[in-house]
Protein backbone atom coordinates (compact mmCIF):
# COMPACT_ATOMS: atom_id res chain seq x y z
CA UNK A 1 0.00 0.00 0.00
CA UNK A 2 1.13 3.55 -0.58
CA UNK A 3 0.07 6.66 1.34
CA UNK A 4 -1.83 9.12 -0.84
CA UNK A 5 -1.28 12.02 1.56
CA UNK A 6 1.14 12.89 4.35
CA UNK A 7 0.20 11.72 7.85
CA UNK A 8 1.36 13.18 11.17
CA UNK A 9 0.64 12.54 14.82
CA UNK A 10 1.74 14.31 17.99
CA UNK A 11 2.16 11.95 20.95
CA UNK A 12 1.58 12.72 24.63
CA UNK A 13 5.23 13.71 25.06
CA UNK A 14 4.84 16.34 22.35
CA UNK A 15 6.92 14.52 19.72
CA UNK A 16 5.71 14.87 16.15
CA UNK A 17 5.66 11.68 14.08
CA UNK A 18 5.38 12.29 10.33
CA UNK A 19 5.16 10.03 7.31
CA UNK A 20 5.47 11.63 3.86
CA UNK A 21 3.01 11.23 1.00
CA UNK A 22 4.04 8.32 -1.20
CA UNK A 23 5.55 6.22 1.60
CA UNK A 24 5.02 2.52 0.97
CA UNK A 25 3.73 0.41 3.84
CA UNK A 26 2.86 -3.26 4.24
CA UNK A 27 1.10 -3.15 7.62
CA UNK A 28 3.40 -5.83 8.99
CA UNK A 29 4.75 -3.46 11.64
CA UNK A 30 1.34 -3.27 13.35
CA UNK A 31 1.26 -6.13 15.89
CA UNK A 32 -2.06 -7.99 15.83
CA UNK A 33 -2.53 -7.22 19.54
CA UNK A 34 -2.85 -3.51 18.60
CA UNK A 35 -5.34 -3.97 15.74
CA UNK A 36 -8.25 -3.07 18.03
CA UNK A 37 -6.60 0.27 18.80
CA UNK A 38 -4.75 1.09 15.57
CA UNK A 39 -6.80 -0.86 13.03
CA UNK A 40 -5.83 -3.89 11.02
CA UNK A 41 -3.27 -3.55 8.21
CA UNK A 42 -6.09 -3.67 5.65
CA UNK A 43 -8.28 -1.12 7.46
CA UNK A 44 -9.41 1.78 5.27
CA UNK A 45 -8.72 4.08 8.22
CA UNK A 46 -5.03 3.18 8.13
CA UNK A 47 -4.44 3.00 4.37
CA UNK A 48 -6.18 2.78 1.04
CA UNK A 49 -4.80 0.04 -1.25
CA UNK A 50 -3.57 1.34 -4.63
Amino acid sequence: MQLVSAVSFRDKAGRLWSVPRGAKIDGASIPSALWTFAGSPSSAIIAVPR
